[in-house]
């Protein structure tokens, strides 16, 4: 990963996030921790971040309120590690944007199953279906790309265990591990367009980029050591993510079901704290593209 003391020089809300930030286990789910204030971030009760309308804190509870909501679904890049608070957010920005609590459904290297389970209860449960649901869909190659294995039902395995040995980029065993990946992430991808559309409300993906993708890192990047290996499983990581990347992204977007909206943004111009999340005005840019789609379709 990027160099963190360079990193927390030039981005100083990190050290908030290094400090206070807690996973825990919610039976077998990876989470955040529930009710922590950071400082530059705060979680409510269920450790969905919290996010800021018109000066205003909100959480999950916006969805049961009866007022106009929309769901976002992702994993770290989405709640936000690194921003200098719960209005910088991706979910915050695209509330600004539209005048409506968009809740933050994040968890560290989200599972898809996680997410739909999460977005289907709230669905069930709410007085009125979200205004849409949009889904970043990143976090199932990164996590893949920590360990190189993936079950086609359940997943990829936690990558707090790390990667078997003969898991190596481009080995048989990362071949099939990565065919499983397509099949589970296409899978989940389809169950949550098929929610949305029972919901009546749009369904939009976000083809997430990261560092590697852009073309030309900033001075910033540069300095702070973005997409340079500190270990050999971070070569190895990021080996394997420059290695699958295209056709991850190609294969989601050559298999969407029907109706399925895309937002998409220009690499070039996004801008990054490290390998894999983004600094204000690149979280800023993701969400104004988000919200044109989904103004163009309302």
């Amino acid at each position: 990963m990027a160099d963190f003391r360079a990193l927390s020089r030039q981005h100083p809300a990190i050290r908030a996030y290094i400090r206070h930030r807690r996973w825990v286990d919610r039976s077998g789910v990876l989470a955040y921790a529930p009710n922590t204030a950071g400082g530059a971030f705060s979680t409510d009760a269920f450790g969905f971040r919290r996010g800021e309308l018109e000066g205003i804190p909100y959480d999950l509870g916006g969805a049961f309120s009866g007022r106009p909501y929309a769901l976002v679904l992702g994993s770290s890049h989405v709640f936000g590690f690194g921003l200098p608070s719960d209005a910088d957010t991706i979910p915050s920005h695209l509330s600004a944007q539209n005048g409506f609590a968009c809740l933050n459904l994040s968890f560290p290297e989200a599972q898809l199953q996680a997410l739909y389970a999460v977005a289907l209860r709230i669905c069930m449960q709410a007085p009125r279906p979200p205004a849409f649901i949009a889904l970043l869909p990143g976090g199932m190659l990164t996590s893949f790309a920590y360990v190189r294995a993936c079950d086609p039902l359940f997943g990829v395995p936690s990558f707090q265990n790390g990667a078997a040995p003969e898991n190596g980029p481009d080995s048989s065993a990362e071949k099939a591990a990565f065919a499983a990946l397509m099949t589970y992430t296409t899978f989940w991808i389809a169950e949550v367009a098929a929610l949305a559309h029972r919901q009546g409300c749009p369904f939009i993906l976000h083809p997430e980029y990261t560092a590697f993708e852009k073309p030309a890192l900033s001075v910033a990047e540069v300095a702070c050591g973005v997409t340079v290996p500190q270990s050999t499983p971070d070569r190895l990581r990021f080996e394997t993510h420059r290695l699958r990347y295209p056709a991850y992204t190609d294969g989601i977007l050559g298999n969407l079901p029907i109706g399925v909206r895309v937002a998409r943004c220009d690499p070039s111009a996004l801008s990054y704290l490290d390998e894999f999340h983004y600094t204000a005005e690149a979280t800023a840019q993701i969400a104004t593209a988000i919200t044109q789609v989904f103004r163009h379709y309302a």
